[in-house]
């Protein structure tokens, strides 16, 4: 008599209702982000008939690029939700490069707000100030909000969406070769970033097209004239990256270390004051940020370089996957 055998594990786990709901959740940012825009216009709308003295009212150019940025965050949001509930491959792609671009970046942010925020001034009507303890209450209030969104929620997106289970079910529920499996993720994350630079760039319309560039700041049509095609560059080298074609890693490596020494030429001979008011910032937004940038400029200037410095690292890093990719050996 033989022994009944066991039936053997299942290679992975199901991550299916995990799926759905960080798809819901998602969903919820999609909805916060929907949310914000009525609330960008109704606020601006107040502050503008309110008439207080020392609040900064927002700009038809940053009420514009506000609800472009909120209305593209909900749209992406939205169709990343939808693709997890329906545990897509894609989705599941997307939703963990954003979510490490957000952390990482969003460590870099959470650190410099917790050093400028004692420098930062809260507009008061009639001169009035602020009691010392309840500064300091809102500054933890504004330091937990801010680890919130800056570590907690794409930390917990990261943590989920890198489990190999979660790959798993997303590849058994969809078998399908989606377009996110033909590129690397390092890669894919490089294509976004880009990519979204080639979007954004245009929106420097909204601020009278500012672009500092070795040791001036050009606005209006001469800042057009570098900034749209800037962007197209910026588009190409996107489709090149997602492609992996050598030519476009090259591209943007490039770009990098021409764009690295003009910001430094830059704002080594002009203050970011000057950039803010040629970007038509209000004066009592720009007298409210004149303590930060005047006390930690060092500070703004290492953030600058480190993030130079960490580009050029990934962009070593993923060098490799250009050179197999186009080696004749693999063909």
């Amino acid at each position: 008599m033989t022994e009944p055998t066991s039936a053997s594990p299942p290679a992975f786990l199901d991550r299916k209702p995990g799926l759905v709901l960080f798809g819901i959740f998602e969903l919820l940012i999609a909805g916060f982000c929907f949310l914000m825009i009525p609330l960008v216009i109704i606020g601006s709308i107040v502050t503008r008939s309110a008439h207080v003295a020392g609040v900064p009212a927002m700009t038809a150019g940053m009420i514009a690029s506000s609800i472009g940025v909120y209305l593209c965050l909900a749209v992406m949001f939205a169709w990343l939700g939808i693709g997890s509930v329906m545990a897509r491959r894609w989705a599941r792609s997307l939703t963990l490069v954003i979510a490490w671009f957000w952390l990482v970046s969003g460590i870099g942010s959470l650190a410099m707000v917790a050093v400028i925020m004692p420098d930062l001034t809260i507009p008061m009507p009639q001169a009035q100030s602020v009691p010392p303890g309840l500064m300091r209450t809102m500054h933890l209030v504004v330091m937990a909000f801010s680890t919130v969104i800056y570590v907690v929620i794409p930390g917990a997106l990261v943590l989920f969406y890198r489990s190999r289970h979660v790959k798993a079910t997303c590849e058994a529920r969809d078998p399908v070769e989606r377009w996110t499996d033909r590129c690397p993720l390092p890669v894919l994350a490089l294509t976004l970033v880009t990519g979204l630079a080639a979007f954004c760039m245009p929106l420097m319309g909204c601020y009278n097209w500012v672009f500092p560039t070795f040791g001036t700041i050009l606005t209006g049509l001469p800042g057009a004239a570098c900034i749209l095609p800037l962007a197209v560059i910026f588009a190409f080298i996107s489709w090149g990256m997602y492609r992996l074609t050598p030519a476009a890693w090259w591209a943007f490596l490039i770009l990098v270390l021409l764009m690295a020494p003009s910001a430094a030429i830059t704002f080594s001979r002009v203050s970011l004051i000057v950039l803010y008011e040629r970007m038509g910032f209000p004066k009592e937004m720009i007298a409210m940020m004149r303590p930060c940038i005047e006390n930690h400029g060092v500070l703004f200037a290492s953030y600058g370089a480190a993030w130079c410095v960490a580009i050029l690292a990934y962009l070593a890093w993923i060098r490799k996957c250009f050179t197999c990719a186009h080696d004749p050996s693999n063909s």
